[in-house]
């Protein structure tokens, strides 16, 4: 995946039972999906909701996440306790010499220590449950690392975006047939909405997208996007494409300049017979502006 450098002004989110909550403002990050320097949006959830189900922000457990940053990460959910463990092998927040990192967050989202140096670690948890699925969840995690009081400054923020929850197993994968997702949700770094269709062919092994967004991204223009990619479904349900596209900025005289757009997209199927989907994108301008986020929804 890919780099994150942000710049939050606020984070809003959809409240759940098992949600840890908080806002934050941050500054630097790094990764290989990402940049931003603008509002995070809250996830574009659809109005109608399935029966209620036990999801796996509620399940006791580890899973493997789909996220924005590179190296892997891990949440794991301990249900008796009411905490969320995040391990991380991303290299751009783990302390020198340092293999892996973890967080604990229980009840709401800021959890708070004090480096050896004096500095001050914050970290926050956002989860959310996607109304049109019951195996897979997204969630957000900023980890910051700031100066001792009553300096404050900045010196580490890495804001990582993921997805994770019951991955279809290899055995139960189609092996024939078609599939639509339209019905998915977005958490994306801009203020901006966006839609995205993915069509996967279990039969060829193959998977297309189309993704469409509108709004306020990349450098603070208003941007019209238009991206689309295709790719190959592995034998375990895992999934990744290129994508390509324009988007048509706002500029200062009127008008619009149209920019070329590249990127990757990363994902796999949940729950059972590839009945749901979730992943992370990313698309970069050859100026270096970057729009990332994640997806997660059910078939058809």
């Amino acid at each position: 995946m890919t780099q994150i450098d942000a710049s939050i002004g606020r984070i809003a989110c959809s409240a759940i039972a098992t949600c840890s909550m908080a806002l934050a403002a941050c500054g630097e990050g790094g990764g290989t999906i990402a940049s931003a320097s603008m509002p995070i949006a809250a996830p574009q959830v659809p109005a109608s909701a399935p029966p209620a189900a036990v999801r796996p922000s509620q399940t006791s457990g580890t899973y493997l996440a789909i996220s924005t940053q590179p190296g892997q990460l891990t949440i794991t959910v301990d249900k008796a306790t009411g905490t969320y463990s995040l391990t991380s092998t991303d290299p751009t927040i783990l302390p020198v010499n340092q293999a892996s990192l973890t967080q604990v967050h229980s009840g709401s989202g800021l959890q708070g220590t004090t480096l050896p140096s004096g500095d001050r670690v914050k970290s926050y948890l956002w989860l959310w449950q996607i109304g049109s699925a019951q195996h897979v969840d997204m969630g957000e995690w900023l980890y910051q690392v700031l100066a001792p009081a009553p300096d404050d400054t900045e010196k580490k923020t890495v804001l990582t975006y993921f997805v994770f929850g019951d991955r279809t197993p290899a055995a139960d994968m189609p092996l024939t047939g078609r599939a639509t997702y339209s019905r998915v949700a977005t958490n994306l770094a801009c203020d901006c909405y966006a839609t995205i269709n993915l069509s996967a062919d279990f039969g060829a092994g193959s998977i297309a997208t189309t993704l469409a967004a509108v709004g306020q991204m990349f450098d603070g223009r208003d941007h019209d996007l238009q991206a689309s990619g295709q790719g190959s479904i592995s034998t375990t349900g895992t999934f990744g494409l290129g994508l390509a596209g324009t988007s048509k900025a706002a500029v200062t005289s009127g008008g619009t300049e149209t920019l070329a757009v590249n990127g990757r997209m990363d994902g796999a199927f949940f729950g059972p017979k590839a009945g749901e989907i979730g992943g992370a994108f990313a698309l970069q301008t050859p100026q270096g502006d970057r729009f990332f986020g994640t997806f997660a929804g059910a078939k058809d």
